[in-house]
């Protein structure tokens, strides 16, 4: 049986000591899963390969557990935090993971094939919370997104996790707006309207549905499909249901984040691809653009292929000279 090391350059004397002990105790009683208690800010070790390896982070009496599992020798950095970089979506609180910390931070080296990779939280005392949730952090686009893989028991949060980054455990006493990841199938709740925002900030969508349904929303910046005479895309969104039922729906571009992307602002439209004719077709009501907010919206009851057009600057110059030229010829003939 092959021990879990932590990085000695990490861990005090007595803390090395103490995990070593442990660590060995803890083989010793299982030939299945490894364990390695620690107790610091920041841990590092290296997980063997294709054995499920606990490690158990804080306390023993209040503790979290990483569950890990990988096709090779792996490195992992585990980090508590303590300071959020970007504030939370609206109705979603922190979970304390510690007397202190708010979240997780999970490094591997390399890129190795993942068997097992579960993070569970410690005990928690709550009240008057509605729903809980794991949220993702993407420093990139400094967004949020609601791990789907999340139950809750015995006052303990557990999810799966899609591999490393940057994970909150929260509570949502407000499932009016709900961040998502793209591609990943969200439940809607027949009869109630929520809104989904995704991790690149320009895009969201709010539902209600006439039944309990389910919902996913994949995005693009280029598609195959030909933009109409013009005009030129900006996004494209594909947008499905797995049921049928009653549907009313706003999309919302926010283009705050690409205000240089936009060329020609008061031409923002959305439009949906209907494929019995192979076009795209703008709806004629329903349109709405704030351009002191930056944002276009769009009501609709269905859902499919919705992109975001503008006119091209050469469509504006051309339709600009016809106009003028209407002008002078209408000013010519008066004479």
């Amino acid at each position: 049986q092959r021990r879990v090391h932590g990085d000695p350059k990490t861990l005090p004397f007595k803390m090395r000591s103490m995990l070593l002990a442990v660590a060995l105790l803890a083989a010793v009683a299982s030939a299945d899963v490894v364990s390695l208690y620690a107790k610091v800010n920041q841990w590092t070790g290296t997980i063997y390969d294709n054995q499920d390896t606990k490690i158990v982070y804080g306390s023993l009496a209040s503790s979290s557990i990483l569950t890990v599992n990988f096709d090779r020798d792996t490195k992992v950095l585990l980090t508590v935090l303590y300071n959020l970089t970007t504030p939370f979506p609206i109705g979603h609180n922190s979970l304390y993971v510690d007397a202190a910390g708010i979240g997780y931070r999970i490094e591997v080296s390399g890129s190795p094939a993942i068997n097992k990779f579960v993070l569970q939280t410690p005990p928690m005392q709550l009240s008057n919370v509605t729903d809980f949730s794991m949220l993702s952090y993407d420093s990139s686009s400094q967004s949020y997104s609601s791990l789907l893989q999340t139950t809750y028991s015995s006052t303990k949060l557990t999810v799966s996790l899609p591999g490393p980054g940057t994970f909150f455990p929260v509570t949502r006493t407000d499932l009016s707006v709900i961040p998502y990841p793209y591609g990943s199938s969200f439940t809607l709740s027949g009869g109630a309207q929520r809104t989904y925002t995704f991790p690149n900030k320009i895009f969201a969508v709010s539902i209600w549905t006439q039944f309990d349904n389910t919902a996913s929303v994949s995005y693009n910046t280029s598609s195959t499909r030909v933009a109409p005479a013009g005009m030129r895309g900006l996004g494209y969104w594909k947008i499905k249901l797995t049921s049928g039922g009653k549907l009313m729906a706003t999309l919302q571009y926010d283009y705050s984040k690409e205000v240089k992307k936009v060329k020609n602002e008061e031409t923002l439209s959305f439009a949906y691809y209907d494929s019995p004719t192979a076009s795209w077709v703008f709806p004629t009501s329903g349109r709405s653009l704030n351009t002191t907010s930056n944002i276009l919206t769009q009501t609709t009851t269905h859902f499919s292929e919705w992109a975001v057009f503008e006119s091209s600057s050469a469509s504006l110059v051309v339709s600009s000279l016809t106009v003028l030229c209407y002008v002078f010829v209408a000013f010519y003939n008066s004479l």
